[in-house]
């Protein structure tokens, strides 16, 4: 039978027996700390990474939404003071001065608009547009504002103004407009460029912060896996130990490595182990010798310590209170043997008064049979075989022998009684009587005597009263 193997999941790598030499404590200490470090890397990398998405995203919201929003607003003045004009040609001379503030107004909400355009400009080519759009603009203003003048003059003059505000100034609205399509083209175009970038760079961010949590992970895993099996490995080794020593099994194999606490309680385990094979010995000698009759042998304490002395001194005691228990019913049992009922078996405590229970048992059943078997002897020593013992209080070979004695009164009763009624019946002078029992050994005889005498006083009287 082999013997169980505790430790057969031991490391060998370099860097798992490193760590066996370092206290379980240190060692998570350093998992967590390389665990926090790698982490702060990583946020620190996602972070910097993130800083720069904001900052692209900040470019596009401060710099491309306004510009956009720019150029919308100088088509809305532009197309507003457009409109004005229109109506001012139709309109009567009386309400020029309400066409020409909306006229203003719309000059104004383009000229705040183009003003905060410059600060928003952002290459060469916006900035070539931004300038075209204001030279265009100067130039359709100016026409507005002469056709105005004409349009208040009235008669030919307001013709001639109606006239060249649809021909000429249409076309300085179409050419300004042309421009700041150009513009928002340009916008455009600029701000799918930023999103298409700001979603790369995004994109190129989360690929980043991916591949570096997947290492991380992996590393963190790697080390988890190192730390773990250099602490569960040994701690699984002393749980085989304590489990076999659970079960009774103190014939295994147990290899302590390192200095951490697994290994010291691995040796500990080991420590455990072998004092309790030496126990289990000492156990095992005292039975043998029990065994073999000698019952005053006992665990010598003295080679133990702590607990273990303690248990083996107990154990010791039991077994001496037992076998004084033991001596002691013996000696009464050898008295009651004797015939002598004196001496009783004094009350012992809990479960043990059973031996009590038994000795006074049996000095109370041999008291009982030897006062039956008593009254018997006088009852036949009186000539009186009558009286019968009561086997009912009895059992067993005790019951046999009262019945036994019984049958043995019962015989010698019938016996005597019917030869005490034959030799009655001679002394009467009547030969017709007979023992007709059934008797045995000495009965037996006395009946065929009787019996006998009786037939030949008979054959002897038939004789004389035939001579």
């Amino acid at each position: 039978m082999s013997m169980p193997r505790v430790g057969n999941h031991r490391e060998t790598t370099q860097m798992f027996s490193a760590l066996r030499q370092y206290p379980i404590g240190r060692r998570l200490a350093l998992g967590f700390g390389a665990a926090l470090v790698a982490l702060v890397v990583v946020a620190g990398i996602g972070v910097y990474q993130l800083v720069a998405a904001d900052d692209r995203m900040d470019s596009f919201t401060d710099v491309t939404l306004p510009s956009v929003n720019a150029v919308a607003e100088m088509r809305f003045g532009i197309g507003d003071a457009r409109r004005w004009e229109l109506r001012a040609i139709s309109e009567p001379v009386e309400e020029l001065d309400k066409m020409a503030a909306g006229i203003e107004e719309g000059h104004a909400r383009f000229s705040k608009a183009h003003a905060a355009y410059e600060k928003l400009v952002e290459n060469d080519e916006d900035r070539k547009l931004w300038v075209e759009v204001g030279e265009h603009y100067a130039a359709y203003v100016a026409g507005i504002r002469a056709d105005l003048v004409e349009l208040r003059a009235g008669g030919a003059r307001r013709e001639a103004a109606q006239k060249a505000t649809t021909s000429r100034q249409f076309a300085a609205y179409s050419g300004l407009e042309e421009d700041l399509k150009s513009l928002w083209a340009l916008n455009e175009k600029l701000a799918t460029d930023k999103g298409e970038a700001n979603f790369a760079a995004l994109q190129r961010t989360l690929v980043t912060i991916g591949v570096l949590v997947a290492v991380l992970v992996g590393a963190l895993w790697w080390f988890a896996r190192a730390l773990t099996r250099s602490i569960t490995g040994p701690v699984a080794d002393a749980t085989r130990a304590a489990q076999s020593m659970a079960r009774g099994e103190l014939e295994f194999d147990a290899h302590a490595q390192g200095n951490d606490e697994a290994a010291t309680l691995l040796r500990a385990m080991v420590e455990m182990r072998d004092v309790l094979r030496r126990f289990a010995d000492a156990q095992r000698t005292m039975a043998e010798a029990h065994d073999r009759g000698a019952i005053d042998d006992s665990i010598d304490a003295a080679a133990f310590q702590g607990e273990y002395a303690r248990i083996a001194e107990r154990i010791n005691a039991l077994v001496k209170a037992h076998m004084d228990v033991k001596f002691q019913f013996v000696d009464i049992v050898r008295q009651y043997g004797e015939g002598d009922f004196t001496a009783q078996m004094p009350l012992l405590p809990g479960k043990k008064q059973r031996v009590t229970d038994a000795a006074n048992e049996v000095r109370r059943s041999l008291m009982q049979l030897s006062d039956q078997i008593q009254q018997l002897v006088d009852a036949a020593g009186r000539g009186d075989y009558t009286p019968r013992g009561d086997a009912s209080a009895f059992r067993n070979k005790y019951r046999e022998m009262v019945e036994g004695l019984n049958r043995l009164m019962e015989v010698s009763d019938r016996g005597l009684q019917e030869a005490v009624a034959v030799f009655g019946a001679l002394a009467a002078g009547r030969l017709d009587r007979r023992m007709e029992g059934q008797y045995e050994g000495e009965f037996a005889k006395l009946q065929a005597d009787a019996n006998a005498t009786v037939d030949k006083l008979s054959s002897t009287v038939q004789q004389i009263q035939l001579t």
